[in-house]
C-alpha cells in the first residue's frame, strides 16, 4: 500500500471538497476481516497541514470541506498511516485503490 501525495492549486477561491477513499483488503488468508475478526487499518488524509477524519474497514470513504483562498495557493495533499489492529500470526491488511479527489466550488 503506497501513500498518496500531490497538490491542489487554483486561481479561484471557494469551498474545496476533498474525498479520501479506498478498498479494505485482507491479505492474511484467514478471516481477519468480514464478517467477523478484528483486523483493521486506519489511514488519514492531510490537506494543507490539516488532518481529515480517518478511513478504515468500516468507513472506507470520508469527505471534508475546506475554505480555499484561491490566488494560486498551492495546498499539499497526502495520506498517512494512523493505526493497525491485527491479532493473526502471518499476513497483512491494507487498502488498495487509495484515491483522493478535490472539487472546488467557486464563490
Amino acid at each position: 500500500m503506497a501513500h498518496l501525495s500531490g497538490s491542489f492549486s487554483s486561481a479561484y477561491a471557494g469551498l474545496l471538497e476533498v474525498t479520501l477513499e479506498g478498498s479494505f483488503e485482507n491479505l492474511t488468508g484467514r478471516d481477519a476481516g468480514f464478517p467477523s475478526g478484528n483486523a483493521n487499518i486506519m489511514i488519514r488524509g492531510v490537506v494543507n497541514g490539516s488532518n481529515m477524519p480517518s478511513i478504515d474497514r468500516y468507513a472506507p470513504t470520508v469527505k471534508q470541506t475546506f475554505s480555499y483562498p484561491g490566488g494560486g495557493a498551492s495546498w499539499a495533499l497526502s495520506t498517512k498511516f494512523v493505526a493497525v489492529a491485527y491479532n493473526g500470526t502471518i499476513g497483512a491488511v491494507g487498502f488498495s485503490n487509495l484515491r483522493m479527489t478535490c472539487v472546488l466550488i467557486k464563490r
